[in-house]
């Protein structure tokens, strides 16, 4: 069965009286078809949705600019044990792939860039 996502902040504020009832978080989680680690968030969180959902987003912007700076390693190391350009083809190849990888550190610095300031806004 598939998991769902915490929508709103009635959720929350339900998760949060089994909490005070003593209820287990694993039981809580059960009950509301989420993982423990979600329930875990939501209680880091405060109790509060909005704090959730930005701690969510982050973490996913995180994992997001880990992922293409792994994806560009990568590529990176395909590109270094590949031959070099040696006819006409070969060279429209190469500005190809130049091409890609320009575009690919624009989107990593604007990920970072948009990472800084909102860490730098808190």
């Amino acid at each position: 069965m598939a998991k769902i996502k915490i929508k709103n902040q009635t959720t929350i504020d339900q998760m949060k009286l089994m909490h005070d009832g003593g209820i287990k978080p694993k039981d809580i989680a059960n009950v509301f078809n989420i993982h423990i680690s979600t329930y875990q968030n939501v209680k880091r969180a405060g109790w509060e949705f909005v704090n959730y959902r930005n701690m969510v987003n982050n973490q996913m912007k995180t994992w997001t600019l880990k992922n293409k700076k792994a994806e560009l390693i990568e590529d990176n190391k395909d590109r270094a044990t590949s031959t070099p350009p040696t006819s006409n083809g070969n060279l429209q190849n190469t500005i190809v792939v130049i091409n890609k990888l320009t575009k690919q550190i624009v989107e990593l610095t604007n990920t970072i860039d948009t990472l800084n300031s909102f860490y730098r806004s808190k």
